[in-house]
């Protein structure tokens, strides 16, 4: 056998020929083993790599299950055995497993590497390339996840294989292919040298010295911007043999910037005696490594410096920020930067309003040490305030003097301290947004940008074995929350420490409960900062401070806080907006606002009140009543089992119309999740089983999988803890929308019979009806029909339209396989009404989309595009990606068919595109694939077509479809014939049409005997020409059995190929009448088949 690894996972036979290895949960099984070959692998191990770190209870029968149908699947009993100590064994020999081959021809590369043997190197690293197909475990994520360093190793080797293979081919003097490979290399990975290298290499050796000397400044551009580094040296003397051609001319390097930390300086009192006293000159120094902040430094600098001359109005600029931000920092940077522009002299000046321990200067005793600072005599200062005031002004008056007012409280407190006349600027900063200061131009600041704030941890930490693009800076830089402050504080804990390491920091954070108390230094810490700004509050808002910090959401609105707090709307605006003015609270977007990591640790620190577990209960209930009303319009079934909530949320959101549901749900996703989290952390049952349920169609339609998965493994574990049985049973349903076929299954199964217990006969309606689905899809219309009519009378019983309408269009569906056609139409015409008059718009469009399938065939195309183009509107409004999608990739079938070649290639791409964006069910997509490779094929683009094929039914195996996996067969088949590829073009189509005789389905089964009929006809020989006739005759037979009248003019088309000459004619003339009737292009062909006769 043949395994492979690098890619898509994919099993062959010795004759080359694709092998199934069965659902989902059996092929990680298989990929698990073939990570170890022919070594043990344990049990838990394997259960981690199936289901996470909390493998259900079931895990070990279920992993016995898979495993015996993994060894039915590979035919080979012993290929799989078990080992001592709880373990499973796989065996694979020489040459099965493509990761032992890459290894095996990467070594003899290396080998001929060191021989200098080039063609040989190329040789062998081509052959190794050519086994990678795709990136390997993709679709394992949790595997992925688990064997992270292993894949990792792959990738790494694939890439030292191409660079390898690039250097042989320069070698032996042919750079001229290589191109191509080394831009699309430098693209996708830019940060590493070796193939810009490469590229400057091969461009200079083909004659483009500018377009080296240029891929040399994009490297280096590169470097700079992300890492803040030059490039290396083999970069630099590959730069020096291009430039050697002719003089290199390089432009002398800025001078470094000034470097010293920053000091607390007080005001300048000038000497009494002091006669003629100079300008004052008062800024601390300027900040070593100052970084990220080159955007607000430049627009400072430009309105400080481009100000008209003379000035029409005093400047001040006022610069906030939460604690920490480095407000100061700036000043004093942008201060020195501009000091030249301020002749008559500059002032520092701290207003102490978050001092420990010192209170805020009064304006009076500002106005004091400002004026000594210009050198005023103190006995000439008045004792007035108003008096100080205008003396300072007049001070000022003529002169152009810059001055900082740092940390002030308030705009009052600033007021008073403002020149009078234009020509002097005043820097002014706070944690404050001082919007009553009248003319002053607003400058905020916030943490810095994740690689400036490495950069400036790695510059203050004065140690050069440190790297801001290495990781552990990088985690560290997080875990300081990017905050200035808390990076200068772990900085200078690693400069004066130099055994410790980054990792070793970040190891002390991460496992520190109290992170704030590691964020701090001899006499400075980050809490204090935030300490002094609480400090500021009212009691009002302390309390909401300290609730915010405690609530689960990573952001919140007005609506939530009023929730949380217990207090109306308008009052929670008003909270919101005054943290957010004392920089406690970030405002996102208008109206949303979240707390720094950081600034949170602190508010969770604080002492709890005896009420903020009710107030985190009350923000749940807010949640689920909101979450509750904006599923409403999405729901496949009446909302059912769930819960009163505690607390009824004074006002909820408005939400007029679906798509502002949608934008509710959308912006509210992450902090439901959150929310459900919170509650199973804490033993909140009934939020951390019911958010989820409300969140379901929304993650369902929006392509939220495995964000889902994980939320209701949750709830269904914290149902089950709590005796919740209407829960679990609830959660198991809703979870089933998101697993494969098998799992699906065993999940509703297990939901069905708690429903049945309690007793809950809406519950048991909904998991029949959703049984009854997986049973069609999976070829058992039988069982199907069962579930589907149990399923609709409950749903009557009980009174639910919704279910009601959902359960006849699904009965419509298997009267359709049955050939029932009149049967079809009449349970969709009642789903159809039921959902008209429940005002169900989704249920319209359901039921629209299945009438347009219906209609269509029975080759009324007129109808069918009506209806399609109904349900797509309806779809659109309801902003429903998944459901847009499927409908698009139906109409555009139809339009092909019908020869809108155009309109259905606009429609199956933006299909496709809204399925992989929203990551829709697998059938939807691989039915679009399926459509899109029949316009591929009448183009004449049969690698196009083939490549979709391919995609589809490998997509199938997951899905368990065998009617699609036939369709899908039929079209391969049809593609390989065209293509000339006779032999693999037979065994598909015989494939699909043994696979379409397990199903009801007369319809696939006359298109898979079509297609089987049309490639015999093609070997040309007498015998496959008989039997290409019985298979046209049979194909015949049961499209009208089907009363499907466009496989049945194929089917008369194709039989004129193998009939006698003397029917021939009378096949195609019966098939032209269809044609016509039908309206499709095909016509054309026919009539030109007669023509030549």
């Amino acid at each position: 056998m043949r395994f492979a690894l690098l890619g898509p996972l994919t099993v062959q036979d010795r004759h080359g020929t694709d092998q199934p290895a069965g659902p989902p949960m059996t092929r990680a099984l298989l990929a698990g083993l073939l990570i170890a070959p022919n070594r043990p692998v344990p049990l838990d191990r394997i259960e981690t790599a199936l289901w996470g770190e909390r493998a259900p209870a079931t895990a070990r029968s279920s992993l016995h299950n898979h495993l015996t149908r993994l060894r039915r699947a590979l035919g080979e009993q012993d290929r799989i055995k078990a080992a001592p100590q709880g373990s499973l064994v796989l065996r694979v020999g020489d040459g099965e497993l493509d990761t032992a081959d890459f290894s095996r021809r990467l070594d003899a590369a290396r080998t001929a590497r060191l021989a200098g043997d080039w063609a040989a190197v190329t040789r062998e690293t081509q052959a190794a390339l050519g086994l990678w197909r795709g990136t390997p475990l993709s679709e394992f994520p949790r595997l992925a996840a688990l064997e992270s360093a292993r894949v990792g190793g792959w990738q790494e080797a694939r890439l030292q294989a191409v660079e390898w293979r690039c250097d042989a081919e320069m070698r032996q003097g042919r750079p001229d292919g290589l191109l191509p490979e080394l831009l699309r290399m430098t693209a996708e990975f830019p940060l590493r040298e070796v193939f810009h290298v490469q590229l400057m290499q091969t461009l200079h050796r083909v004659g483009q010295r500018a377009g080296a000397l240029e891929a040399y400044q994009r490297l280096r551009r590169t470097l700079i911007d992300e890492l803040g580094v030059e490039p290396g040296p083999a970069a630099r003397a590959a730069h020096q043999q291009i430039l050697a051609d002719t003089p290199a001319r390089r432009a002398a390097a800025p001078p470094a910037p000034a470097a010293g930390p920053p000091a607390s300086a007080g005001p300048v009192h000038a000497s009494p005696n002091a006669a003629a006293p100079g300008p004052p000159s008062a800024l601390p120094r300027d900040v070593a490594a100052f970084s990220g902040r080159d955007v607000a430094v430049r627009d400072l600098l430009a309105a400080v410096r481009d100000g008209n001359d003379p000035p029409p109005a005093v400047a001040v600029h006022a610069v906030d920020g939460m604690p920490g931000v480095g407000k100061t920092a700036f000043a004093i940077h942008v201060a020195h930067r501009v000091a030249e522009h301020f002749p008559d002299g500059q002032i520092f000046f701290p207003l102490h309003a978050h001092t420990p321990g010192t209170p805020p200067v009064e304006p009076a005793d500002a106005l004091t040490g400002l004026l000594l600072a210009l050198g005023e005599i103190p006995e000439r200062i008045p004792a007035d305030v108003a008096a100080r005031a205008g003396l300072w002004r007049s001070r000022l008056a003529g002169r152009r003097v810059l001055v900082i007012l740092d940390d002030a409280a308030s705009s009052e407190q600033i007021e008073p301290l403002l020149p009078g006349t234009p020509g002097s600027t005043v820097l002014v900063t706070s944690r404050r947004r001082l919007v009553a200061l009248r003319d002053a131009v607003p400058v905020s600041l916030g943490v810095l940008p994740p690689r400036f704030a490495a950069q400036l941890l790695v510059a203050k930490a004065d140690r050069p074995e440190l790297a801001a693009e290495s990781g552990a800076v990088a985690e560290l830089a997080r875990l300081c929350g990017y905050l200035p402050l808390a990076l200068h504080l772990t900085a200078a804990r690693l400069r004066h420490h130099p055994s410790w390491t980054a990792a070793d920091l970040v190891a002390d954070l991460g496992a520190a409960k109290d992170q704030l108390t590691a964020l701090a230094t001899e006499h400075t810490s980050v809490a204090t900062a935030f300490r002094s700004s609480w400090a500021d509050l009212s009691a009002d808002q302390k309390a909401l401070f300290r609730r915010l910090g405690t609530q689960p959401a990573p952001d919140v609105d007005a609506y939530a806080t009023a929730a949380l707090h217990d207090v109306d709307l308008a009052t929670a605006r008003r909270l919101l907006e005054e943290l957010e003015d004392h920089h406690l609270l970030e405002e996102l977007t208008r109206g949303r606002y979240r707390m720094h990591d950081l600034v949170r640790e602190y508010a969770r620190g604080l002492p709890p009140d005896a009420g903020d577990d009710a107030a985190v209960r009350r923000q749940l209930d807010y949640y689920l009543l909101a979450g509750a009303r904006a599923v409403r319009p999405f729901t496949q079934f009446g909302l059912h089992g769930l819960p009163e909530p505690g607390h009824r949320a004074g006002e909820l959101p408005a939400m007029d119309g679906p798509m502002a549901t949608t934008a509710w749900m959308r912006t509210e996703r992450l902090n439901l999740r959150s929310a459900a989290e919170y509650a199973a952390r804490n033993g909140l049952s009934v939020h951390a089983v019911y958010l989820p349920v409300v969140m379901k169609e929304f993650l369902r339609t929006h392509g939220y999988r495995q964000e889902a998965l994980a939320l209701y493994r949750t709830a269904v574990d914290t149902a089950r803890a709590a005796g919740d049985r209407a829960g679990q049973a609830t959660c198991l349903r809703d979870i089933s929308t998101f697993q494969g076929p098998e799992e699906a299954e065993d999940s509703l199964r297990e939901a069905l019979a708690l429903s049945r217990a309690l007793p809950d006969p809406h519950g048991e309606a909904i998991a029949l009806h959703l049984l009854a689905g997986i049973a069609r899809v999976t070829g058992r219309c039988d069982t199907a029909e069962d579930a589907v009519r149990r399923a609709l009378q409950l749903f009557i019983d009980v009174g639910d339209v919704r279910g009601q309408a959902e359960a006849w269009t699904e009965a419509s569906r298997l009267q359709k396989i049955a050939g029932l056609y009149q049967e079809s139409t009449a349970s969709l015409e009642r789903a159809l009404a039921l959902s008209v008059a429940d005002s169900n718009e989704l249920g319209q469009a359901a039921a629209l989309t299945a009438l347009g399938c219906l209609v269509r065939s029975t080759g009324d195309y007129a109808r069918a595009l009506l209806r399609y183009r109904a349900a797509l509107a309806l779809y659109r409004s309801l902003d429903h990606p998944v459901g847009t999608a499927t409908v698009l990739a139906d109409l555009g079938d139809l339009l092909r068919q019908t020869g809108a070649y155009g309109e259905a290639a606009r429609c199956l791409e933006e299909s496709l595109d809204l399925l992989s964006r929203t990551s829709g069910s697998l059938l939807d997509r691989v039915r679009a694939l399926t459509y899109r490779s029949a316009l591929s094929r009448r183009a004449g683009h049969v690698v196009a077509a083939e490549k979709d094929l391919r995609e589809a039914l490998a997509l199938c195996t997951h899905a368990d479809s065998a009617a699609d996996r036939t369709r899908a067969l039929a079209r391969l088949a049809e593609v390989q014939e065209a293509a000339g590829a006779h032999t693999p073009a037979l065994a598909d189509a015989r494939a699909a049409v043994d696979l379409s005789r397990t199903l009801h389905d007369h319809r696939g089964r006359a298109e898979a005997l079509t297609v089987l009929g049309a490639v015999l006809l093609a070997e040309g020989t007498p015998a496959a020409i008989a039997e290409a006739g019985d298979c046209h005759r049979q194909a015949l037979a049961l499209a009208r059995a089907a009363q499907a009248p466009y496989e049945e003019m194929l089917a008369l088309e194709a039989l004129a190929g193998s009939a006698p000459a003397d029917q021939a004619a009378g096949h195609l003339r019966q098939a032209l009448v269809l044609a016509r009737q039908l309206v499709v292009p095909d016509a054309e062909r026919i009539e030109a088949r007669l023509a030549a006769r």
